[in-house]
């Protein structure tokens, strides 16, 4: 699956070509934009993936908590990853291992301040009437917007739904995360302190 990522990281390219003949040009698109914007009734914004990137939150190419001394070091040390989606797409032995991974993620991703290209897209949007839709599952949409302006059709990792068919509740998992992550230090995740069906009340 690393190799899979590291193809699909190269393929959006970090030194690709922007589309615009000069930084003149690509200015004037963003002056543009928010002409178009402070213009508009309502705004309807989509967010993916990139504007994460742009605020150094890059799930597809390396970045530095993977490194000597960073939050994840450990799992790179242990399974040879050093981007966060070959983490998600790892096949870790058991599912300890998983949750050891995804809560270390959760836990970073949570403390780490919101993007100011988010910051700045809320400013532009705060006194018009407007709805953000977005496929990242980071946080950072859910805590740069109102709740009531966002759909998070992919879900937030911060959140945890039960499975069970009786009960669709849901819980923030942070907490749990925070515990999991500061508690062990280790690569897996204790099996008594994973969520389960009961947790998600």
């Amino acid at each position: 699956m690393s190799r899979l990522m590291r193809l699909y990281a190269q393929h959006l390219g970090g030194e690709a070509p922007s589309g615009y003949a000069s930084e003149a040009a690509y200015e004037a698109a963003v002056d543009r934009a928010a002409e178009l914007i402070a213009d508009a009734d309502c705004v309807v914004a989509g967010i993916g993936s990139g504007m994460s990137s742009a605020c150094g939150y890059d799930h597809y190419h390396p970045v530095p908590a993977f490194a000597e001394g960073g939050r994840l070091e450990r799992f790179s040390r242990a399974y040879g990853f050093d981007t966060l989606m070959d983490g998600f797409y790892h096949l870790y032995a058991t599912n300890e291992e998983r949750w050891g991974f995804t809560a270390a993620y959760i836990d970073q991703m949570g403390s780490a301040p919101v993007g100011r290209a988010y910051r700045q897209l809320a400013a532009l949007l705060a006194n018009k009437e407007h709805f953000v839709l977005t496929t990242n599952v980071d946080g950072q949409v859910r805590r740069a917007f109102p709740e009531e302006r966002v759909w998070l059709f992919q879900g937030d990792l911060a959140f945890l739904q039960c499975a069970q068919i009786a009960d669709r509740g849901m819980v923030i998992v942070a907490d749990i995360a925070r515990v999991l992550a500061d508690a062990r230090r280790e690569l897996s995740a204790g099996g008594e302190a994973l969520p389960g069906a009961c947790d998600v009340a």
